[in-house]
């Protein structure tokens, strides 16, 4: 179906007001990532006996990338852990850490709110301070004005996706009823509506873009360059916090190394990267990688502007 994208800001958003208001919940938030994080020991050296973790992850993203690298370098392993990702969707994936049949898991905008909402968890790292979400258009478009009149295609109303598209119609001041979209689904299924005709744009992600580009169509707006928005990141049961707070600390300890080196060793995780997004060669995955490598945050923290992005995109009104 196709809507103007105004029409579907009041469809099916988010909220994450509870008992007052939202940026209380992203100020406490900030607190305890700050303490979590800024508390972490050198925890260097082989155990002998590894530890297993079981984070929840979702499909193979750009966005948990540095994470991928830490697990095939072996730089949890140096902190004495077992990595073992567990793909789950987000839902699933909520409800395993709600009721302790998983620590950790990645999603960062569905924990938010429903950590907002009393979920008993506490998010104490981001892999990404900026999304890597990118809106590619006709050969024939060359500016966002042209948008107006146009139909760009997002996965569904109210997602992500769509309330990154707002905003970037808002930086460009074009009226949201004047660009319709069009609900195709998944990336590639939009991917496949852009390359088709059936619409004059799409919300997709890196490195999708890169193989749209030999056809002539452009990435007209990458969202890292507008946006701070921490996609994907560690979330961890409070109460798996409280009793083993060293376990927690390895654990960020080996993330914050796979980010490291994965910005600081680009030959080296470029092939990693080709064979866990699946691209066609090592010249589409080095030109991904030179796209995303600002995405990934050195500390591991996030700004509070992107904080607060989070809380806006979940407020956008329902009417």
């Amino acid at each position: 179906p196709v809507h103007t994208a105004g029409q579907l800001a009041r469809i099916e958003f988010l909220e994450l007001r509870r008992n007052g208001g939202t940026m209380r919940h992203a100020k406490q938030i900030i607190c305890c990532f700050i303490v979590v994080v800024f508390s972490l020991g050198n925890h260097g050296g082989l155990a002998q006996t590894l530890t297993p973790i079981h984070i929840g992850v979702s499909t193979n993203s750009a966005t948990w990338f540095p994470l991928y690298v830490a697990w095939k370098k072996g730089l949890f392993r140096e902190q004495g852990l077992e990595l073992l990702p567990v793909y789950m969707q987000a839902r699933t994936s909520l409800a395993a850490l709600a009721s302790k049949q998983i620590g950790y898991i990645t999603q960062t905008g569905s924990s938010l709110t429903a950590i907002a909402r009393g979920l008993p968890a506490r998010l104490v790292m981001v892999f990404t301070d900026k999304t890597h979400h990118v809106l590619v258009v006709k050969p024939e478009i060359t500016s966002p004005g042209q948008l107006r009149g146009r139909v760009v295609a997002i996965s569904q109303p109210g997602g992500t996706v769509h309330r990154e598209l707002l905003m970037i119609l808002d930086k460009f001041k074009i009226d949201p009823n004047e660009v319709r979209t069009a609900s195709l689904g998944d990336a590639r299924t939009s991917l496949a509506g852009l390359k088709a005709g059936n619409v004059d744009a799409a919300m997709l992600m890196t490195p999708l873009e890169i193989y749209l580009e030999k056809d002539g169509f452009r990435p007209l707006v990458y969202l890292k360059d507008i946006l701070e928005f921490p996609l994907l990141g560690i979330i961890v049961n409070t109460d798996l916090l409280r009793e083993k707070p060293d376990q927690v600390k390895k654990v960020l300890a080996g993330a914050l190394k796979g980010i490291a080196f994965t910005k600081s060793r680009r030959d080296e995780v470029v092939p990693l990267l080709k064979d866990f997004i699946g691209l066609e060669n090592l010249e589409m995955a080095q030109k991904a990688y030179d796209r995303l490598r600002d995405i990934w945050p050195d500390s591991g923290l996030p700004t509070e502007r992107g904080l607060k992005n989070v809380v806006s995109m979940a407020e956008v009104p329902a009417g």
